[in-house]
């Protein structure tokens, strides 16, 4: 049979135009439209999958490991948190803008639906040391992720899980991410907890695009905050892929800079009081997507892969998406979600719960319970549970109050998620991830 193997497929995937996309698209919506608040459950016409697992994802965190390194090497608390959104903005491209282009057919495709306990693995070789991830998932209904990435030389972790909740609108769908980022920093004994924005799909009747929308937020044990707005564009006119934000005081509510720009260009940084002057004029470069390039990880041969890997369970599919075998795809795609339906019935009618093998869910949100070495963490919790309920709000659009802000920022992580904990790598993965051989 003509057409790629699997061990190809460990490089970027590049797909095929569909046919007839706009009838495609059409019969999506009338699905959709049939079930607007629960569509995460419909299944996408083969010829729309992106050839990658949702699960991959959370590799574009590690997208420039010399950013992810620069926060553990920052000497102040402020520094750290400069960094970290240098970081987290670096991130956005790859999540969110890098796929339509790379598909060959300039619109966002669906990803595969990971099955109940898929792993992905991958490592990034770098100057400041190798970065590496695991991911699993660790639910299905409803979908949750679970992932961890560190750099072991440079101390530093992040933890993570993305849960999300769609829904269609009529003109767009709407995908609300109710996951969590946990980056810590080991010699500082420092944790920031990172909310994720909106992102809305535009263009369903023709050509699909995401937007981000809405507030993120990042929220230091250290005392200091960032709030980050993302500007949807406008329907006639108006700058595309744009977000304003503010580096604060939490404590204080004092905002010491303002942070403008677009996260697929450029990225501008000014002290508040100038910003107060002169507004977005003549600022200094903060971060330039185009002028970082993204590193892409190395991931073992499919050969080589555990049957639970991501590549390996979606390669069937994968391969007939790339030969732009539709139906075959169709049928692959079909088989892995009926051995999955027969799993969880077998599973049911024995009394089994599933387990995840590489995470463990702990109840609060609080600092790493144990350093990589064993040893215990930092004792303390990061202001407590913060399952309690509260309304969200953005610093960025209340810049002039310094009241209050330490409990807008709380209940603005806690707003609306469906969790009351977060996800943990087990302790044997620090010594697992140096065995995949990457």
């Amino acid at each position: 049979m003509d057409g790629p193997t699997f061990e190809e497929l460990n490089g970027e995937v590049k797909l095929p135009p569909p046919p007839s996309i706009q009838s495609l698209l059409g019969k999506m919506l009338i699905d959709m439209a049939k079930q607007p608040r629960d569509i995460w459950r419909l299944s996408a016409p083969a010829a729309l999958l992106n050839g990658v697992s949702l699960l991959e994802y959370p590799q574009y965190y590690g997208d420039h490991p010399d950013l992810l390194a620069e926060i553990a090497a920052a000497n102040t608390p402020l520094d750290r948190m400069l960094a970290c959104v240098r970081w987290y903005v670096s991130t956005l491209f790859g999540s969110y803008g890098s796929r339509s282009g790379s598909s060959g057919v300039g619109f966002e495709r669906k990803p595969y639906n990971p099955i109940l306990g898929e792993q992905f693995y991958c490592r990034w070789p770098d100057a400041d040391g190798d970065c590496e991830l695991c991911a699993e998932q660790v639910s299905h209904h409803p979908p949750v992720s679970a992932f961890y990435l560190r750099n072991k030389h440079k101390k530093i972790h992040l933890h993570g899980f993305t849960a999300q909740s769609t829904s269609f609108n009529g003109t767009g769908i709407r995908v609300r991410q109710e996951g969590r980022l946990f980056l810590f920093v080991e010699e500082a004994k420092e944790e920031i907890t990172i909310t994720l924005p909106e992102l809305h799909l535009f263009g369903l009747a023709s050509c699909p695009y995401l937007e981000i929308t809405g507030p993120a937020l990042l929220l230091s044990t250290s005392g200091w905050a960032a709030d980050l707005d993302f500007k949807r564009s406008g329907y006639l006119y108006g700058e595309k892929d744009t977000f304003t934000g503010v580096v604060y005081s939490n404590d204080t509510g004092v905002i010491h800079h303002d942070i403008y720009g677009s996260w697929k260009g450029q990225v501008y940084i000014k002290s508040h009081e100038e910003f107060k002057k002169s507004g977005k004029k003549s600022g200094d470069l903060f971060y330039s997507s185009p002028s970082h390039p993204i590193v892409r990880p190395t991931v073992l041969p499919i050969s080589e892969q555990s049957e639970l890997e991501s590549r390996r369970v979606w390669a069937p599919v994968t391969l007939a998406l790339i030969r732009g075998d539709y139906a075959e795809a169709e049928r692959a795609k079909n088989d892995i979600e009926d051995r999955q339906r027969a799993l969880r019935r077998q599973r049911e009618h024995d009394s089994i719960p599933f387990v995840p093998r590489l995470f463990t869910f702990t109840e609060k949100f609080h600092f790493l319970p144990f350093l990589l070495d064993g040893s215990d963490g930092v004792d303390g919790d990061l202001d407590g549970d913060l399952s309690e309920s509260g309304s969200s709000g953005s610093h960025s659009s209340q810049s002039q109050s310094s009241s209050n802000t330490s409990s807008s920022s709380l209940s603005s992580l806690s707003d609306s998620v469906p969790y009351t904990g977060r996800w943990l790598s087990n302790d044997f993965i620090a010594e697992y991830l140096p065995d995949r051989g990457l």
